[in-house]
């Protein structure tokens, strides 16, 4: 496990497609933080709180990104000719997937760190630019610090959906167009349907409460709303509360994981 694990994070150091993801998303960060701290002096872009907020941007940001670098991950074997020679060192095919989406839960990370920094950075120069203090403390407790880490973490979790959801997408389609595809036209689908869904009412809404990015998109702003008097930018009055998002997330992470396990299993190599 760990010689496949080296080997994938060789192919993180040497490629470009995640620096400039991490470009992306830091820019990302970096402008949102711009505007709504000039334009609208949004008290969540301030120190502390706005740690919290860059987190739930990021969040967002990667509903888009991960797919692009899961579903080349998990297409690129086939789509270069080498899965074959890769297995045909026998290696262990789910210890194989495992490795590979483990390093890309690590790089998924790292990203996130940056975003802190980024955070930090961009609130305290808003701070500094519109005449307000550099921190902000209204509606927060004295464990600030470990609110922070609980939202790092679930932020950490939900991204990594979206990366699993793209790479077991392109490890089906035996693509890696396939699994990018998927993972963002999912989310793209998934927002029109629930907007419509919700509009119409019963029943229907009870099917829009429970698609993934229901509980996915929702479970770090909950973390983080949990410990914060007062409702944060991006968290809904109907979400579901952390718990629950916690669990929907897990499930739909695990139902990934089955149809990749499977796949990888039970499908002879042909590409």
């Amino acid at each position: 496990m760990n010689s496949l694990m080296a080997m994938e994070l060789i192919k993180l150091r040497h490629r470009m497609m995640p620096r400039i993801l991490l470009l992306l998303l830091v820019a990302i960060v970096a402008l949102l933080f711009w505007a709504l701290g000039t334009r609208a002096a949004r008290v969540d872009v301030f120190l502390p709180r706005g740690l919290l907020f860059a987190l739930s941007i990021a969040v967002s940001a990667y509903s888009f990104l991960a797919p692009v670098i899961g579903g080349s991950w998990g297409g690129g074997e086939y789509g270069w000719g080498t899965i074959r020679l890769v297995l045909s060192r026998r290696p262990n095919r789910i210890a194989f997937s495992t490795a590979q989406y483990l390093i890309l839960v690590g790089a998924i990370g790292v990203g996130l760190l940056f975003v802190v920094a980024t955070g930090a950075v961009g609130g305290a120069i808003v701070a500094q630019v519109t005449g307000n203090n550099l921190t902000d403390t209204t509606g927060l407790d004295a464990g600030f610090i470990w609110t922070a880490i609980k939202t790092f973490l679930a932020a950490w979790y939900s991204s990594s959906f979206y990366v699993l959801l793209a790479f077991t997408a392109a490890v089906v389609f035996r693509s890696s167009g396939a699994g990018i595809g998927f993972g963002i036209g999912l989310n793209v689908a998934e927002t029109i349907v629930r907007g419509i869904f919700t509009a119409l009412g019963d029943p229907w809404k009870v099917i829009a409460d429970h698609l993934p990015d229901a509980y996915v998109s929702a479970l770090p702003g909950e973390v983080a709303a949990s410990d914060v008097h007062g409702r944060l930018t991006g968290v809904g009055p109907n979400s579901p509360n952390a718990t629950i998002a916690l669990i929907g997330t897990s499930v739909y992470i695990a139902i990934l994981l089955i149809i990749l396990y499977y796949t990888v299993t039970n499908r002879d190599v042909t590409a």
